[in-house]
């Protein structure tokens, strides 16, 4: 009995040093299953690395997954992972029992850096983290800018505004999906902005152009609400820029209108003149008791410029002074004053015209006399005087008329 309990110490003392060996059971990458070393049986080697041995041999623990185990120095020295690639971005998985033993896992996760606009990297086996292309934000969408903003987490697709005034273009159809910048080259154009009234263009977006646009570019008395009060004995000038047709005229044709308004605290004679140097300009003029109404109108002409309307003892009250013409007439004069009431000359119009009397002469004057109706032998209108003759059977009847002027020559 003692020789072979001698003869089994040896093999006993072997035994415990390749316990004392043995790596732990590694079942994956890092992960260790552990053993505890309480003198039991060990299943798969040595409890802990550190035992004494002569040979690798008696390191081994006869598992694959935690390395071969090596005699260095007297001591035994713990494999290390058999699987391990050398990838910091793949989880490197060991099997005991399966084959291949050792199977890699890639983890994009590892691998992103967290910054969304140089692309997605990912993790590729056998060679590791691997940058991608940046991303392709573009949308097909012809509305949108598109581009990758890393302070919002990757692509952004904003309202298309090129000239970056905060206004969406409404090209490409894109006003249906709310833009309302009606040139998207122009920062200075966009809904709000100033309109100018003699650019040609459609400064605030409102779909209305320069003097069209009567709301932001009518003059200050194009309509009665504005009507610019006259000055007893003085000029007034105006322009007919910016005016809008808004009422209907007591006679000619309905054209732009600039109103223009006095009042008397008495009865009072009034002369209106009203000129135009621009060439080729055509105006009418006309007087209302009630602005914009023309069934109101005192007195209508036409056939300026210039043009004289006289008005004999007109009462108290407010009067208003259409003026209309072309909206391209940028200078208007009206002349207004005032003078102690007197009677309508005879002959200023048919209704009060005098009878010529055979083989008289008849004096009168133009002076005072209104412009009233058109001629049918004369090219332009005028200041006229009317006369009757009261036949009472048939006569060959001559008329004969001359004119005498004071100041200089007429024409």
């Amino acid at each position: 009995m003692t020789g072979r309990l001698l003869r089994l110490l040896p093999v006993a003392a072997t035994l415990a040093a390749a316990a004392g060996c043995s790596d732990n059971d590694a079942t994956s990458d890092g992960d260790v299953a552990d053993t505890p070393d309480d003198g039991s049986p060990d299943e798969g080697g040595a409890d802990e690395a550190g035992g004494a041995c002569t040979t690798d041999e008696e390191c081994w623990d006869d598992l694959f997954c935690n390395g071969a185990e090596r005699c260095a120095a007297g001591e035994c020295v713990a494999g290390r992972n058999p699987c391990d690639d050398g990838i910091d971005c793949t989880r490197d998985v060991c099997s005991e029992t399966a084959s291949p033993r050792c199977s890699y896992e890639p983890d994009d996760a590892a691998c992103r850096n967290g910054v969304a606009c140089d692309g997605d990297e990912r993790c590729v086996l056998g060679w590791g983290c691997t940058s991608s292309e940046p991303p392709d934000c573009n949308d097909d969408d012809p509305c949108t800018l598109d581009r990758c903003e890393e302070t919002a987490g990757g692509c952004v697709h904003e309202p298309r505004d090129l000239d970056g005034d905060t206004y969406a273009t409404t090209e490409y159809g894109c006003d249906a999906f709310g833009g309302d910048d009606c040139d998207d080259r122009d920062e200075a154009v966009h809904p709000g902005a100033v309109e100018a009234c003699d650019d040609g263009r459609d400064n605030d977006c409102d779909g209305l152009t320069d003097l069209d646009d009567v709301i932001d570019c009518h003059a200050e008395n194009d309509r009665c609400d504005g009507a610019i009060p006259l000055a007893d004995g003085g000029r007034t000038v105006g322009s007919l820029f910016g005016t809008s047709d808004d009422y209907e005229p007591a006679c000619g044709e309905r054209l732009p209108e600039a109103v223009y308004s006095f009042t008397l605290a008495t009865t009072r004679n009034v002369t209106l003149g009203v000129d135009s140097p621009a060439p080729g300009a055509s105006l009418a003029a006309e007087l209302q008791t009630v602005c914009g109404d023309p069934a109101t109108a005192l007195r209508c002409s036409s056939y300026g410029p210039p043009m004289t309307l006289r008005f004999y003892a007109l009462p108290a009250g407010t009067y208003y002074v259409p003026v209309r013409g072309e909206s391209w007439i940028d200078e208007l004069f009206v002349d207004y004053a005032t003078a102690a009431p007197t009677p309508a000359p005879p002959g200023d119009t048919c209704a009060d015209a005098p009878p010529l009397v055979p083989g008289t002469t008849t004096t009168g004057s133009l002076t005072e006399m209104n412009d009233d109706y058109r001629p049918g032998c004369f090219p332009t209108g005028g200041p006229d005087v009317f006369y009757r003759v009261v036949l009472t059977e048939p006569h060959a009847v001559a008329i004969h008329a001359r004119f005498t002027v004071s100041g200089p020559p007429l024409g």
